[in-house]
């Protein structure tokens, strides 16, 4: 091999060193997250192991792995056709969706959709639950502007991320803000109950709200119109939530079979 001239190594970037020691600085840092096949096997042992905790009455509270039902007790069987409001609150962004379900021949549904995405203000976020709900409606009622649609009262779904112990399909407890929000006065509270009364202050419109899921549970279903064999739903972003369906599961659960999350 020909020694490098010194006229050759002129050429070389005067930075060279310097960046050379920042590729071998990221190298070393990102050694941390490759794990062997037995320390991966240990992480889902210990996963395992907290989610079986978080199912049981007597070990649930101190669990990691909360393990919280939903009270979604089945996978679309065909029947839902019609036209319905989705929404979806997971962060700074607010995404108001109309989702049309009708019949197809050849796949059995047919689904469009229509939507818009609103940034929620910091004053919102960390205000009061009454300014962050009336926020809400405020985005709903100029949706439904937009789509000429304030004379229907669509049946409503709402993807809401963030941990809520449900009581049932369409009540559920906020247990704690994540992701930068503070509103006060909405943990401890009935989440679709602080949407009912937001709507119910605009009187500009009704809207029939049927349903709140979190987000690995709106995944699931709506993956399921693609693949009927869909049984797990995931999102890894801040934190990884994962929503299952599975039978073999059913003599743990704490409440009624559902998915849990």
């Amino acid at each position: 091999m020909p020694c490098l001239t010194s006229a050759r190594r002129q050429r070389i970037p005067s930075d060279f060193e310097s960046v050379l020691e920042k590729i071998l600085m990221v190298d070393q840092i990102l050694s941390e997250f490759v794990l062997s096949k037995e320390e991966l096997e240990e992480v889902m042992r210990r996963m395992r192991r907290e989610m079986e905790r978080g199912l049981r009455v007597e070990t649930h509270d101190e669990a990691s792995v909360k393990m919280l039902p939903t009270y979604v007790r089945s996978t679309p069987e065909g029947s839902e056709v019609g036209d319905f409001l989705a929404l979806d609150l997971g962060g700074t962004n607010f995404r108001v969706m109309l989702v049309k379900v009708g019949e197809d021949e050849e796949r059995g549904w047919k689904v469009e959709t229509k939507h818009h995405m609103y940034s929620i203000p910091e004053d919102a976020m960390t205000g009061t639950a009454e300014m962050l709900f009336d926020y809400i409606a405020g985005c709903i009622s100029d949706f439904l502007d937009k789509h000429n649609l304030k004379h229907k009262k669509l049946p409503l779904g709402f993807t809401f991320s963030f941990p809520v112990r449900h009581e049932d399909l369409d009540k559920g407890i906020l247990l704690n803000w994540t992701k930068g929000f503070k509103a006060s006065g909405a943990e401890g509270n009935n989440v679709v109950g602080l949407l009912r009364d937001a709507i119910k202050r605009r009187g500009d419109f009704e809207m029939d709200v049927v349903a709140m899921v979190n987000d690995t549970v709106a995944t699931m279903i709506s993956c399921y119109y693609e693949d009927r064999s869909c049984e797990v739903g995931m999102i890894v972003v801040h934190l990884c939530w994962i929503s299952l369906f599975p039978p073999e599961l059913l003599h743990l659960v704490r409440y009624p079979p559902s998915p849990y999350v």
